[in-house]
């Protein structure tokens, strides 16, 4: 089977829409089928990968965040820009993500065979 490189974006903040659920169920999916997965949050998307948060009756991302860690899912980024722009100390993410600048960002883009925006 040939192995495609897919970058999911995640821009969407975590709750108010089921956006970034379906998105993570997505990826989750794809691991599944032994893709080259790349995951960057960026925007309002970046709220998803912070711990501690308190949604009102829905499953938290947070702990469907760590279930990637179950499938080998270890390309994970978040656009420095984003977590500044919002205040966000890396240190209260909920999973290890490492930083991309716009550069960074850039290249994942030009490195996949598929882009999904969620």
């Amino acid at each position: 089977m040939n192995q495609k490189r897919i970058l999911f974006i995640l821009k969407q903040a975590p709750y108010g829409s089921s956006a970034a659920r379906d998105a993570i169920d997505m990826i989750l999916a794809s691991a599944a089928y032994d893709q080259v997965l790349d995951i960057l949050f960026i925007d309002d998307g970046v709220y998803q990968l912070l711990k501690d948060q308190q949604p009102e009756q829905q499953k938290r991302i947070a702990s469907l965040l760590a279930a990637f860690e179950m499938y080998d899912i270890e390309n994970v980024y978040f656009e420095a820009q984003s977590l500044l722009a919002r205040d966000i100390d890396p240190a209260s993410l909920a999973i290890s993500a490492q930083a991309k600048d716009s550069e960074g960002v850039k290249s994942l883009i030009q490195q996949a065979d598929a882009v999904l925006t969620f």
